[in-house]
């Protein structure tokens, strides 16, 4: 059941073709991974170019963390608490995450591009805390 409601969203994101890159990687849905996966495996196939998938998946992967940022940045510490409950945000998460903003600096936003599910929720903290 579950893989093929996946199956049925990567069909309809190759039929998208770039965009459906762009649109997997922003709304995340389904893990990046594997929708960079099977873009790759559309490049095999010769559906899409290498390069132009690269540019849609960089534009798809940035306006999802814009998003998040200017949501915590502008929208600040109340909007998060009031609407992040939608996405699995508790009031302890994002404690917890200051904290360990405050605690370590600039540095653990880099370090958190690079692990799994926190990478797309790091740029709450670094929105609340105004980062440039």
């Amino acid at each position: 059941m579950l893989s093929q409601i996946v199956n049925q969203i990567l069909l309809s994101l190759a039929d998208l073709g770039y965009f459906g890159i762009a649109l997997g990687l922003m709304i995340e849905i389904i893990p990046s991974e594997i929708v960079l996966s099977y873009g790759g495996f559309m490049i095999s196939q010769g559906t899409i170019s290498w390069p132009l998938a690269v540019v849609a998946a960089v534009i798809g992967g940035l306006l999802s963390q814009l998003f998040l940022y200017w949501f915590a940045r502008y929208g600040g510490r109340p909007l998060i608490l009031k609407y992040g409950k939608y996405v699995l945000i508790s009031e302890h998460h994002l404690d917890l995450a200051e904290r360990w903003f405050l605690k370590y600096g600039q540095g653990v936003i880099f370090g958190a591009r690079f692990i799994p599910v926190v990478r797309h929720a790091i740029s709450i903290p670094a929105g609340l805390a105004k980062m440039d």
